[in-house]
Formats: C-alpha cells, structure tokens, sequence
C-alpha cells in the first residue's frame, strides 16, 4: 500500500453491489453522498433531481425506438446527471482535501456509475479534513515539475 493512500474498508462484493445499484438507481448514491457532505433536505432534492433526468435519459432512449431524434433530448439529460455528479465530486475533493480539476471531475462523471461508488466509498471511509481559518492568508503556489505545491508562509 502506498504511504497516506486511503485504505477501503468496504469488502469487494460489497462495492461490486454499490456499484450495480448506482447503475440502476443512482439518486441513491447522490443521496448519500449529499447527506454525508449537507444536510437531509439538499440530500432529499439532490436526489430527487437526479432520479427525474435519469429518468428522463433512460426513457428518452426507449421512446427514440419509434421516435426518432428523441434520444438527442435524452442525451441533453444525461448531461445533467453527468454535470450534478460531477459537482459532488468537486465538492468531495473540496470536503477531503483531494487533488483534482473539474474537467477531470466532469470526464469521471461520464461514468456515473463507478465515480458514485468512488464517491460514495470516500465519504465513508475517509475523515473530513476542516481547513484552519488562516491558511488563505499566508499561502504561496510553487511549480515543480508540473505539479503546484502549495506551502505555508
């Protein structure tokens, strides 16, 4: 194992399940996601928005089967769902002190499915870094080697 890398503790199995139920049903994963890093009721609208583009998505494409064009407006809400995990995820990178850039965020968001388990897992295995008040006012950004480090004053 690699020094600092976050050990899961959530068996193989267990994930591969998570993973299928995120397939199938991700407002679940955004639930318990938003639930982790908010509160209930941004959780409950979170998901509620997620299940109606979702939905909106998969029913799109099976209607573009004797409609043609529809799955175009299908695809538009896959994008969406796509956009909002893609925020969860910059939100969880925030909340945790991870490493990473939106586009980077939006292009895992694709894969809905696996980013939302991987997510998900983070916020359950992970504890929440809180950022001491006065490490905005004495920072200064460094280039080495390609990658910005960041060191206090």
């Amino acid at each position: 194992p690699v020094a600092g890398a976050l050990q899961c503790s959530t068996p193989s199995g267990q994930r591969a399940i998570m993973t299928l139920r995120n397939l199938v049903l991700p407002p679940i994963g955004v639930y318990n996601v938003c639930n982790k890093l908010g509160n209930r009721s941004e959780a409950m609208f979170q998901a509620g928005c997620c299940m109606l583009m979702w939905l909106l998505w998969f029913c799109l494409l099976i209607v573009d089967t004797s409609l043609d064009g529809v799955a175009i407006v299908g695809w538009g809400f896959f994008l969406i769902v796509a956009a909002q995990i893609a925020i969860l995820r910059v939100r969880t990178r925030a909340a945790y002190k991870i490493f990473g850039n939106p586009a980077e965020d939006f292009t895992c968001a694709l894969f809905y499915f696996f980013t939302l388990t991987q997510i998900e897992l983070h916020t359950v295995d992970a504890t929440r870094v809180e950022e001491e008040p006065h490490m905005h006012e004495h920072k200064h950004h460094h280039k080495h080697d390609g990658v910005a480090l960041v060191a206090k004053a």
